[in-house]
This record gives C-alpha cells, structure tokens and sequence, in this order.
C-alpha cells in the first residue's frame, strides 16, 4: 500500500477509535455509569489502536528498508535501535502492547477501573497520536520518524499504575505488566 494511503487509513482508523473513547470519557466523566457492552467496546477501541500503531511501526521499518520482525516488542525496539524512539519511549511502548496483549490475552483478569483510569485522564491519545501523524523522512539515517507526544509512562503514573513488564495474573491498580 502507498504511504500516503497507508497513512490515511491508520489516522482514519485512529480517529474512529479515539472518537469512541473520547464518548466513553464524557460518560465516565460525567459519573454515569458504563454497561457490559460499552465496557467491552472501550476495550475493543484500545485494542484497536495497540494493533493500528503496531502496523505502523512495522510500515514505516519496511519504508525505510530495516527488517520487519515479526513480534510488535521487536519491531519497537528495532526503531528504537535505529533512534526513531528513545529507551524510555521503548519502555513505554512495551507498556502499551503488554496493555493490548493482555486485553486480547488475558481478557478474563482485567481490572476495569484501571481501564476506566487509563481512559478518564486521556491517555489513549499517546497511541492515537503515533497512528495519526504523519512520517516525515530522517535526512541522515533515512529513517522514518515522528513526533511522540506523551507516554505511557505519564499515563500509567497518573493512572497510578507502575510501568514495566512481566508476568501478572491480573492488572490491578498497580500494575500493568504483560
């Protein structure tokens, strides 16, 4: 797919995906209550942005001629060797796809209300922002970056949450490991 389509479809897709968490936001926020159902779409949406940003990631190593690995942890860090993230942004993005492995993965041990804290203060705007904006070439290395606005780890810190991976048999409030 063209770049310039490629691009498209991810800022679509993240648009469609913030749109719904942004609604599901004003509700929280408003103290009204989520069903099941509204619930299981939060989840979805976050879902969908990991794995939109996940293509990405992968997309813009293609343009760029690096290897594409097969795991998202790798193609993170291989942007990250290729310095178009920094370790702590690495360290963030491992935060986001145990978030997303543990949602499709682990779905029976979430614990809704760090979700609920996750969407409440904003925080999935550090996905959709990767998704939406737009790739500008590296003059010198001739790789692919783009602005990361915050983190995950903000998001998790404000969230109450502590950043970093391993192995849990549930998210709780302090934690958000894989």
């Amino acid at each position: 797919m063209r770049r310039e389509l490629y691009q498209a479809e991810c800022k679509r897709i993240a648009s469609e995906q913030t749109a719904l968490l942004d609604e599901a936001r004003q509700r929280i926020m408003s103290g009204a209550s989520l069903s099941r159902l509204e619930q299981s779409g939060m989840l979805h949406a976050l879902q969908v942005l990991v794995e939109n940003a996940i293509g990405k990631s992968k997309h813009l190593l293609k343009l760029a001629g690096v290897s594409v690995p097969v795991s998202a942890y790798d193609a993170f860090a291989s942007l990250e060797r290729h310095g178009d993230i920094t370790l702590q942004e690495l360290q963030q993005w491992n935060s986001a796809l145990g978030m997303g492995n543990r949602i499709v993965h682990d779905y029976m041990n979430i614990d809704m209300g760090v979700i609920y804290g996750l969407v409440s203060n904003d925080h999935y705007r550090f996905i959709a922002a990767f998704c939406a904006n737009r790739c500008r070439q590296c003059p010198n290395e001739g790789l692919l970056m783009w602005p990361i606005l915050t983190g995950l780890e903000l998001l998790c810190a404000q969230a109450g949450v502590a950043v970093g991976c391993g192995v849990s048999n549930k998210i709780t409030d302090t934690e958000l490991l894989i």
